[in-house]
């Protein structure tokens, strides 16, 4: 009964905790928004336990609401769910209730549809660049470290964040869980690696291009592109990630000082912390700008987590 044709099907425990990542949720805050004990969960994923039906039900809801099915393929996943729950739980007989899900998808997206149609993306431009970030669908663990950083961009509105830490230690990886954590918060994400040295004015131009595909092209100067890129921060609220930030900082006795050529990203750094505006900078790297000494602070608009 429960079978997929011709798929291998995943198991209960795989899936809770795939779902679970990609909403970005602790064990804690999901058993909150399920209705149910810590425990519970912890023996969802650990494999020593079944959500019964009344208790699968909130849980798909709590998943769906929270991000952790992919857009447009909520129905699917959903259900691959409630199966996986009916090939492995003894005396587990409820089926899928698709008319329910149905509800839920169409209070979620506000138009009449029927629960079997997916999503269909528009032809428009997108509104996300991921550039080099890495695969992060198996990343677990960090919550602490995930909900403080959500607090500081969500709640607290800094403008910028920055992953700091030696190299290996996982930063890239955070930075990415994030940033698919806080993009349905913001209208565009652009990511970008300096991880091949790319120079400031071409970061500049390559973000200005991005976030105004309809608008004129951008300035020659440098600084005419961060006036630019500035304005654009406070029309839309963008999220720009920097990553492998310390390729442009100088190593040794000047750690945290700009190379010779690049001291325009400590210039753009400071501009996005000091100016008004709805947006935020999340950057990783090994060593700390000398910039952000006078910038970062409980009250600041820049906060630093060391790893």
């Amino acid at each position: 009964m429960w079978r997929m044709l011709g798929v291998e099907a995943e198991g209960f425990r795989a899936l809770a905790l795939k779902h679970r990542g990609r909403t970005g949720l602790s064990q804690a805050a999901l058993a909150r928004r399920a209705g149910v004990h810590v425990r519970s969960v912890q023996g969802w994923e650990g494999g020593l336990a079944y959500p019964s039906a009344p208790r699968l039900r909130p849980l798909i809801a709590a998943f769906f609401e929270a991000g952790g099915f992919a857009v447009g393929h909520e129905l699917t996943e959903a259900q691959a769910l409630w199966e996986a729950v009916g090939r492995e739980a003894p005396h587990f007989e409820t089926p899928f209730d698709a008319a329910w899900f149905g509800e839920l998808l169409l209070a979620a997206r506000g138009w009449m549809a029927t629960p079997e149609q997916d999503v269909e993306h528009s032809n428009g431009p997108s509104s996300e660049h991921w550039g080099e970030a890495p695969d992060v669908a198996s990343f677990l663990g960090r919550d602490a470290e995930r909900e403080m950083l959500r607090r500081w961009v969500l709640d607290e509105r800094c403008r910028v964040v920055a992953i700091v830490g030696l190299g290996g230690i996982g930063k890239t990886l955070l930075a990415t869980r994030l940033a698919l954590d806080l993009a349905p918060a913001f209208d565009y994400v652009y990511w970008r690696s300096l991880r091949n040295a790319l120079a400031p004015g071409e970061w500049l131009a390559g973000a200005i291009r991005f976030l105004s595909p309809g608008d004129p092209p951008p300035p020659d100067s440098e600084a005419g592109r961060l006036e630019r890129l500035l304005d654009l921060a406070r029309r839309a609220r963008c999220l720009l990630v920097l990553d492998n930030f310390e390729t442009v900082l100088q190593p040794g006795e000047r750690a945290g000082r700009f190379q010779p050529g690049f001291e325009r990203f400590g210039t753009v750094v400071q501009q996005l912390a000091e100016s008004a505006h709805q947006s935020c900078v999340l950057l990783t790297s090994r060593e700390e700008p000398v910039e952000f000494s006078l910038l970062k602070g409980e009250s600041k608009p820049v906060r630093v987590l060391g790893l």
